[in-house]
């Protein structure tokens, strides 16, 4: 039986366009006879008119025998199936005419004479694109087009044409250039032909006249081949940020390896391209499989992307749909919801105009924004009835001016009238106004008034200043209404303490000065005109070094009580002045120690000049902070000013900081508490606050005799001997460190309420912006310090922290602006932010471990536009993020450095390097935020 069987095989295989076995047969047959290799090409057709053959074949493995059989297995189909010249049914046809419209459709057509000796016309529809300009936001985004278009017999050599007329105009819808979108052809019916490479040409000119020119085939439906070609075609000429599309246009299904074709199909979608299908359905009924095939083949869902006509001249009908459904998958716009219609200008009488508008967003293919804040208007009339007769009133007098100067303003003059309409019915009142100008003198200028001064508060040092003290004052700003409009705060300033402190004595008496400070008011004009020869008085002159310290303590007691009552006015005037020198050395105890005065001008101010730190040699709690100011080298102004650390805290100069107990070094200064002596001794507690309060002015508080402002909401505590909210009512968020909203002020909102000051005029001020409402508007020439960061890294171990701000550049891009950082006065800053030479962003972080900063340079940022910068250190590395997304990391550890300086807003060094733009919602954590936190910080 498997002998019969395997001729039988052998057999089919000669004559395999017949199929002679089926069911169990044809299966043991395939067994028996495996293909072996890929199909041959197809072989040339055997007519080039009047219908030919062309014939493919596939050798086998004939497991039965072992051996090779080639051919195994053939296909013969039709080709060439077209009228030769002799026949009678040929027409020789002239070339088609140019199409009658550019767009919004024409027609174009060509006459013949037949072998018969009739002549013949043929019109094709052309130009059938929509005439009317596609909205900037509509056109098709960048693309790689591959139109598939059957060749084959069932088509007809007429529809070819206009299937071919059909591509062109989808093409002339479309954006054709180098950098746009580009376009290929697969034609296909028997074999394929790629008419038209992706990256042949990039001219739709070029490209239109290459598809007119693509011949009719004439042959069979061999969809599966011509699909297997686009894979190898788009490869070739695939970009990365255009989208792949393919439109297959097909009359039926395909006549050579059905089943395949889903698979092929499947294998093209499988890399992302959008397939699109065009069926002609003119035998739905009959062939309806068919195009059931199509919609399969197509991207899903086949509603959107199958679209099928009756007959051939209706594929010009969906010329636009095609076209809208290609850029549907380049680029999609996203729209809001439509503002309310604007008033109509015009009440009657018209035509007027309204309109509304939305704000829409365009995203390619990847979902990524191409241009964002697109705003749609549309319009619509208004105003068209026919406005009422109207019947007025007379005029009344104008109202009185609103003001009495300083205008100009507007006196108004009122009328009423009545509207009556055709028909004689009152439909309406009309107030009607004339308006004239008035008060445009200028007001009288306002004047200050302000209550008299205040006393300096009591120098803090005797000697070996200067001390700055300064006393303000507010000031009432009066109109010329007798109003208060405004107040102002005055401040003079001096200096005290400047005498130089004197000399130490080399040996001071020990007993003596307990007694002269409470004795020799009485004793000095009694005694010494009476008895200067015999009593203590006299041996003071000889032997000073010897006896003052052992006569004193005995003669002095027993003489007041008798001696005082005597003679106290009678001599007085005439011998102090001669005896009392006799004794000067016994104040010298009071004097505190000689130490050498601080003179800021012999500091070394570094590359940036501005402030340096020294120790106060008489208070190892205090510092001075010496500032120069000047341009020009020898001629610097040096201001000089006095502070002190918190209670419990020492200065320590080698680390320019304020430390605690277990840091203290002393060398450098002398402890008040044991070597010098309060001139006035007056009980204190040893929790006592070193500030001090200022009298009448709760906000405020004296560090080393400066006036300091607590901020806005705060008021000083001498019992916490710090600044405290003025209402505990205060709502706030503990887990921010600073916060700075800019809504109503330029001052922190966190718990901490810290105050910041302009460094210059005020030239940094709450503006109004469109997209995110009350903003600070840094001009370039100012910017803000905030004195709570100051040394606020020291004695800490901050191994993780959180900068994020909002800003805007509208300065140039040529130079560094700073947006947030302390290092503005010693060494590199503790953290950075800052926008570079060129449009890109920086930020930075110094730790304990690096040798330098560690930073993140080189970020391309956006120039006149709203970006949200974060910095996130973690404890192991340097996070920045822009607009919510995390750019670059570098790896970084340690507990951040300390500096002595505030923290900059809008500079990158004190007076230098000013930031010209917007800024908004500055937040600081003292811990690093997760990428979902910042990136919900960027959305607000």
């Amino acid at each position: 039986m498997r002998f019969w069987l395997a001729l039988a095989v052998l057999i089919g295989a000669a004559f395999c366009e017949e199929e002679i076995l089926t069911g169990e047969d044809k299966t043991l047959a395939d067994d028996i006879l495996q293909n072996d290799g890929d199909w041959s090409d197809w072989s040339d057709c055997s007519a080039s008119c009047g219908g030919g053959i062309t014939v493919r074949s596939i050798k086998c493995y004939d497991t039965l025998y072992g051996r090779i059989v080639d051919p195994c297995r053939e296909v013969h189909v039709s080709c060439n199936s077209i009228p030769c010249p002799e026949d009678p049914d040929y027409i020789a046809w002239e070339d088609w005419t140019d199409c009658s419209a550019v767009c919004g459709g024409g027609t174009r057509t060509r006459n013949g004479l037949g072998n018969d000796g009739v002549e013949h016309t043929e019109t094709i529809n052309c130009g059938m694109q929509s005439c009317d300009t596609l909205d900037p936001y509509l056109e098709c985004g960048k693309a790689n087009v591959m139109f598939v278009l059957d060749s084959s017999q069932s088509v007809g050599a007429e529809n070819w044409y206009k299937v071919k007329q059909w591509a062109i105009d989808v093409i002339s819808s479309l954006n054709i250039g180098v950098t746009e979108t580009h376009v290929g052809v697969v034609v296909y019916s028997t074999k394929v032909n790629v008419g038209l490479a992706l990256d042949e040409s990039y001219d739709a000119e070029t490209i239109k006249q290459k598809i007119w020119e693509l011949p009719y085939l004439a042959g069979v439906t061999n969809t599966v081949d011509a699909l297997a070609s686009v894979v190898p075609a788009m490869e070739a000429a695939r970009r990365s940020d255009a989208q792949d599309i393919v439109i297959l246009m097909s009359d039926g299904r395909t006549n050579v390896e059905q089943d395949s074709l889903l698979d092929t199909a499947q294998q093209i979608k499988d890399q992302g391209v959008t397939v699109f299908t065009i069926g002609n359905t003119y035998l739905t009924g009959v062939n309806k499989k068919n195009f059931d095939e199509l919609k399969a083949v197509c991207t899903q869902p086949s509603e959107d992307y199958y679209r099928g006509v009756e007959k051939y001249d209706q594929l010009q009908d969906i010329v636009d749909s095609i076209v809208e459904g290609a850029c549907d998958v380049t680029q999609i716009i996203e729209c809001g919801d439509w503002s309310e219609w604007s008033a109509c200008p015009v009440s009657c009488d018209g035509p007027g105009q309204e309109t509304r508008s939305r704000l829409c967003q365009l995203v390619d293919s990847t979902g990524a924004i191409i241009e964002d804040n697109i705003e749609r208007v549309e319009t619509r009339p208004c105003g068209m009835e026919p406005c009422p007769e109207v019947v007025c009133e007379d005029w009344v007098e104008f109202t009185p001016c609103p003001i009495e100067c300083g205008g100009p303003a507007e006196e108004i003059l009122t009328r009423v009238c009545e509207l009556i309409d055709q028909d004689g019915n009152h439909v309406g009142t009309d107030i009607q106004e004339e308006k004239r100008v008035c008060a445009e003198e200028p007001c009288p200028e306002p004047t200050e008034e302000c209550p008299d001064w205040e006393e300096y508060p009591e120098c803090p040092v005797s000697c070996d200043g200067p001390v700055e003290q300064i006393r303000s004052r507010v000031c009432d700003i009066i109109n010329y209404k007798g109003e208060t409009i405004e107040q102002v705060i005055r401040e003079e300033m001096q200096n005290c303490g400047e005498e130089p402190c004197p000399e130490p004595v080399t040996e001071p008496p020990t007993e003596p000065p307990t007694e002269p400070p409470t004795e020799p008011p009485t004793e000095p004009p009694t005694e010494p005109p009476t008895e200067p020869p015999t009593e203590p008085p006299t041996e003071p002159p000889t032997e000073p070094p010897t006896e003052p310290p052992t006569e004193p303590p005995t003669e002095p007691p027993t003489e007041p009580p008798t001696e005082p009552p005597t003679e106290p006015p009678t001599e007085p005037p005439t011998e102090p002045p001669t005896e009392p020198p006799t004794d000067p050395p016994t104040p010298a105890p009071t004097a505190p120690p000689a130490v050498p005065a601080v003179d800021c001008s012999t500091c070394d101010y570094g590359p940036y000049g501005i402030v340096v730190y020294l120790p106060d040699p008489k208070n190892c709690q205090c510092f001075y902070q010496c500032q120069r100011v000047g341009g020009v080298e020898g001629a610097y102004t040096y201001l000089t000013h006095h502070q002190c650390c918190a209670p419990g805290l020492t200065w320590r100069q080698t680390w320019m900081t304020c430390v605690t107990e277990a840091f203290k070094e002393t060398d450098a200064c002398i402890e008040i508490a044991e070597e010098i002596p309060a001139v006035e001794p007056v009980v204190v507690e040893e929790s006592t606050c070193p500030l001090q309060v200022v009298p009448g002015k709760s906000e405020y508080f004296l560090n080393g005799g400066i006036e300091v402002y607590c901020g806005d909401g705060m008021v000083f505590d001498l019992a916490e001997c710090t600044c405290m909210p003025a209402s505990t009512d205060i709502v706030c968020d503990s887990d921010v460190l600073l916060y700075f909203p800019f809504d109503e002020d330029l001052h922190d909102h966190s718990c901490q309420r810290a105050v910041s000051t302009q460094t210059s005029e005020a030239s940094v001020v709450l503006v109004e912006d469109a997209q995110r409402g009350t903003v600070a508007f840094f001009d370039g020439a100012s910017s803000l310090h905030v004195g709570f960061i100051y040394n606020y890294f020291a004695d800490r171990s901050v191994t993780a922290w959180t900068v994020t701000v909002w800003f805007k550049r509208t300065g140039g891009t040529e130079l560094v602006s700073g947006l947030l950082n302390n290092g503005d006065c010693v060494g590199s800053p503790s953290f950075g932010m800052h926008l570079g030479d060129g449009q890109v962003g920086s930020v930075s972080v110094d730790t304990d471990v690096s040798s330098a900063m560690v930073a993140i340079d080189g970020v391309q940022v956006m120039h006149d536009d709203w970006q949200h910068m974060a910095l996130v250190y973690d404890g192991s590395a340097l996070n920045m993020y822009l607009d919510g997304a995390n750019v670059n990391a570098v790896p970084a550890s340690g507990a951040i450095e300390n500096r002595q300086c505030a923290m900059n807003i809008g500079a990158e060094h004190a007076g230098t390097e000013y930031f010209e733009g917007f800024m908004d919602d500055i937040y600081i954590y003292e811990r690093a935020l997760s990428a979902e936190e910042v990136q919900t910080l960027s959305g607000l």
